[in-house]
């Protein structure tokens, strides 16, 4: 145990630990995280000045995930640390022992996680999520107050119209995604929403940034992976996608599918 940390603390910390880890700006507001993340010298400096040691803040969270000399790491142990650390835990990704354990232990689970983190566990068919009501655990910016957000989620809507199952076909847990469909969605969307605003890079001259930092918000949202040179959609991604106040008719391209989106979706505030 840490000394001054509580539950949402030690959320806190992994959070912006692994911020660092990946080069993103972390959340320091907590100053138990700060203190501690000063004193392991991850952070330096004050204000302006102030830096992080990505490659400190890796090998802590390297040796966190596996310590030296450990065996195997017991299923209990494995689908918890996925659980609290990413969006979404699939059935069809973890091992026969892992989803077995998780799916004997289902109501127990989402109980421990509601009284230590305050996170609410939505089950589906594909797998598991742990929602949090208080929008406090999370480092990513939220869609209704950040426009490259809102961007990326307005893609990943597109993708999910694009790329659904027919009515009579099996959802599959991901579906590879035609490089030439996300070019082609961004463009509708920079024509039917315009450009994030340019707080960085000049979207409206750069749409390779443009692009580049939408999908890799998806994927840190997990919304979708990376498969060699291509990206896969991940089923979640029906869940999060948002239906924006202006809202197109369904796709008519050739991946396009007619009908609703399946599964409850997000407004754009």
């Amino acid at each position: 145990m840490l000394p001054g940390f509580r539950p949402d603390g030690y959320a806190a910390l992994v959070l912006a630990l692994g911020a660092i880890a990946d080069g993103l700006p972390p959340d320091l507001d907590r100053p138990e995280v700060l203190r501690l993340l000063t004193e392991w010298r991850v952070v330096t400096g004050e204000g302006a000045d102030r830096s992080c040691d990505h490659g400190l803040a890796r090998l802590l969270v390297e040796r966190a995930d596996r310590p030296a000399g450990a065996g195997p790491v017991a299923p209990h142990t494995a689908v918890r640390r996925r659980l609290a650390e990413t969006p979404v835990v699939l059935f069809d990704e973890l091992t026969a022992a892992e989803r077995a354990w998780l799916r004997g232990r289902l109501p127990a689970e989402a109980e421990l996680f509601a009284d230590l983190l305050g996170l609410e566990a939505e089950v589906r068919s594909e797998g598991v999520a742990l929602l949090d009501p208080a929008d406090e655990l999370t480092d990513l910016p939220a869609a209704g107050t950040d426009p490259l957000a809102q961007t990326a989620l307005l893609l990943a809507e597109r993708l999910v119209e694009e790329l659904r199952p027919l009515p009579e076909e099996a959802a599959p847990p991901a579906v590879l995604v035609p490089d030439a469909l996300i070019d082609g969605a961004l463009g509708d969307i920079a024509d039917d929403y315009g450009l994030p605003p340019c707080t960085g890079p000049d979207y409206l001259a750069d749409r390779t940034a443009l692009r580049r930092d939408a999908l890799d918000l998806l994927h840190a949202m997990q919304l979708i992976v990376p498969a060699g040179r291509n990206w896969v959609l991940r089923a979640p991604a029906a869940r999060y996608a948002p239906q924006a106040e202006l809202h197109p008719e369904p796709g008519t391209g050739r991946h396009s599918r007619p009908g609703g989106l399946p599964g409850p979706r997000r407004r754009l505030g």
